[in-house]
């Protein structure tokens, strides 16, 4: 198990090595930023990665897409519906 940080609440969530973050969404609602496509297009679920970038999985293509139209910075900020988490990590939603 790892942990996963938001910065914003000093809160932290146990989740399993390998998950996607969305997987969480119904269990840690109240920890994890709002979710709405699902799918990595339309970027409500942006969030920005405070520490362990190094343990997250690679960025998707839509991903790439997405944070490249916000212009944001691909190795600052996630969409956490895309990620993939390898171990621990802190993040601060943005929306």
């Amino acid at each position: 198990m790892i942990s996963a940080k938001n910065a914003s609440k000093s809160s932290t969530l146990t989740i399993e090595k390998g998950s996607q973050l969305q997987d969480y969404r119904n269990d840690f609602d109240d920890m994890l930023p709002e979710f709405g496509c699902c799918k990595g297009m339309c970027g409500l679920c942006l969030i920005e990665i405070t520490a362990g970038h190094e343990h997250l999985g690679e960025v998707t293509k839509v991903e790439e897409m997405t944070l490249t139209s916000m212009d944001r910075d691909l190795k600052s900020y996630r969409l956490a519906c895309q990620l993939s988490v390898q171990g621990n990590f802190e993040f601060k939603p943005i929306f």
